[in-house]
């Protein structure tokens, strides 16, 4: 298989995807697939524009169109690791944790210092009752990231389920004093001061 070099893109490439990331921000999906496929017609090879489309796909519930454009800018760089993370939260929307799993592995293999993928993949370990497995995804991700709020809050979250409470409402207060809003959420209902 010939891997295509990714190149950088063009300044109307360019013209179009702000575009489209306006459009993206604003809410309005359609209009901004619109332009980020006018960027990638022009360039072809733009896997950000794929991944940013995959994103405004995703967001209106097209996930084969999503499969597709994530798919394809990981054909043209294998070494995306933002392409993997992406893709792998797809395979979380569908329930493919297995398939999530091994994406947000061949992220952390590329980007081993992704505090993303291993949040990413502690949810995934969570979501199938791997706590612990998660918890030590958690680890990484705080020691990566030290102020990573929802590593706090979910590392909590797996400390609650593996029944080790106090370990969980330490893990919340960090969290909310970071600003984690499910985190202050959960202390409010259960009394706790952070």
């Amino acid at each position: 298989m010939s891997r295509v070099p990714a190149s950088s893109p063009s300044e109307s490439a360019k013209s179009y995807y702000g575009r489209g990331c306006s459009f993206y921000d604003m809410g309005e999906y359609d209009r901004a697939i619109k332009e980020y496929t006018r960027a990638i017609v022009l360039d072809p090879n733009f896997i950000t524009a794929y991944l940013r489309r995959g994103d405004a796909y995703y967001q209106m519930g097209l996930f084969e169109m999503t499969y597709a454009d994530y798919h394809r800018a990981i054909t043209i760089n294998p070494r995306s690791a933002a392409g993997f993370l992406s893709r792998g939260l797809l395979y979380i929307k569908k329930g493919q944790f297995d398939l999530a799993i091994a994406d947000f592995n061949r992220a952390i293999a590329i980007d081993p210092k992704s505090t993303d993928a291993y949040l990413r993949r502690g949810f995934t370990h969570h979501q199938i009752g791997q706590d612990g497995r998660a918890i030590e995804d958690f680890n990484r991700a705080i020691a990566l990231n030290p102020n990573s709020d929802d590593g706090y809050y979910y590392r909590g979250v797996c400390h609650n389920y593996l029944a080790n409470p106090s370990q969980a409402i330490t893990d919340w207060k960090v969290a909310a004093r970071l600003g984690n809003g499910l985190a202050q959420t959960k202390l409010l209902e259960m009394g706790e001061i952070w």
